[in-house]
């Protein structure tokens, strides 16, 4: 075969690698994770593409130089790529920390912690009481991990134990994982996580009190727990089915963000609200700004899902970051035997909560002064440390800015 084929092979093989490798490199930044924080995914998923072709060429250069015909060294190169890329792509997906779900929804591990006989009532201290779920090598450090809130303010007494509760995303499908139950900032009980990468539904019932005394012999004198899985199931407003069509472009945004569902259900009726979206950024940053609990969700809901930001929106958000500021400085002047003052904590940790996943959606795009914001909040939030309201703020927080690095 003359060099002339030669190249021409390594060319149309450096095609077939580049499309390969892009089409493996796209699913990694999803499985990974890979921020999109000043362009980074976008770099990534690149350098890959023109290191597949790169890679690609010299593959078709060399596997041709054995074949006499040119379709047979173009095929046997094609596929040798592809092979190698079919081989990658199963190794990268087998390392990646991919959330299980059911029936398409993500998962929560819900775990109630039983302390040990004798042990008196847990206090609630700020920051210092958590769930701590991770995945790794069963003798080395955690390759990835998750935090819930363990929620002692909820502790009962049953069966002459206090049992506490709480609850943890289950990032990963990948084993080894293990369970970190801490009370305070001292000490943490660890366990041997044990059910399926892909748990089914029957692991929707309480386990045994784990670790099973009557197997291990495990003594009261310790703290033992036991869990379910819980579906993160989005609760949808029943709307009537006409009022859509009445909508015009002269509807308020409020009115067309009722159907708004987040998920595309309906995919003609999720592109026309979010046409209106789109075009009209002062309405969407003044429902933004609503007293109206749903209002303002469903406008966050829609914020998600832009892949560009106006400023008027972006200034939207951080007046909300300014309004959780004096908020929670109210709250923090309150009594804690006020009357309300337990349930308007509540109302700030459910709005905060929802703005923060906005917030960190919007950071790959904005990049200016992300972090300012949070901090604020932070810093106001630690103040009242005996409320598990303010203790949800704190972790959501603190959560934010290692991301927003």
């Amino acid at each position: 075969m003359s060099w002339l084929s030669s190249f021409s092979i390594g060319a149309l093989t450096a095609l077939t690698a580049g499309t390969a490798g892009g089409f493996i490199v796209v699913g990694c930044v999803d499985w990974y994770r890979i921020s999109s924080f000043e362009g980074r995914s976008g770099y990534f998923v690149i350098v890959i593409i023109l290191l597949s072709a790169f890679f690609g060429f010299f593959v078709g250069l060399i596997v041709s130089r054995f074949f006499g015909g040119f379709l047979a060294g173009l095929g046997a190169a094609s596929a040798s790529v592809l092979g190698i890329a079919g081989v990658s792509a199963s190794i990268a997906w087998g390392l990646a920390d991919i959330p299980p779900t059911i029936n398409r929804h993500s998962l929560n591990l819900v775990v109630e912690a039983r302390l040990p006989k004798g042990a008196e009532k847990p206090l609630v201290l700020e920051g210092k009481q958590y769930i701590w779920f991770e995945s790794g090598p069963r003798f080395g450090p955690a390759r990835a991990s998750q935090v819930g809130v363990l929620d002692t303010a909820k502790a009962r007494f049953e069966d002459g134990r206090w049992v506490v509760p709480g609850s943890v995303y289950i990032f990963t499908t990948r084993n080894s994982r293990r369970l970190a139950i801490a009370l305070d900032d001292k000490s943490a009980s660890g366990f041997e996580l044990h059910f399926p990468g892909h748990p089914g539904p029957k692991y929707k019932q309480w386990s045994l009190w784990l670790p099973d005394a009557g197997i291990s012999n495990w003594p009261d004198s310790q703290m033992s727990y036991r869990f379910r899985i819980e579906e993160n199931i989005p609760v949808t407003k029943p709307i009537p089915p006409s009022k859509f069509d009445t909508l015009t472009s002269n509807s308020p945004l409020r009115e067309w963000l009722e159907f708004f569902d987040g998920f595309g259900r309906e995919p003609e009726k999720y592109q026309a609200i979010m046409k209106q979206v789109e075009s009209r950024p002062a309405d969407l940053a003044e429902v933004l700004r609503s007293s109206n609990d749903e209002d303002y969700h469903q406008a966050l809901n829609a914020t998600y899902a832009l892949n560009t930001y106006d400023p008027q929106v972006e200034q939207a958000m951080r007046d909300l970051a300014a309004d959780f500021d004096q908020q929670i400085r109210k709250y923090n002047s309150m009594s804690p035997q006020e009357p309300g003052s337990e349930e308007f904590a509540a109302r700030i940790r459910d709005r905060f909560t929802h703005w923060c996943a906005v917030w960190q959606q919007m950071q790959g795009k904005i990049h200016s002064h992300a972090r300012e914001p949070v901090e604020a909040i932070l810093n106001v939030a630690l103040v009242r440390t005996e409320s598990p309201a303010m203790q949800a703020v704190v972790i959501c927080a603190r959560h934010l800015l290692d991301v927003l690095q």
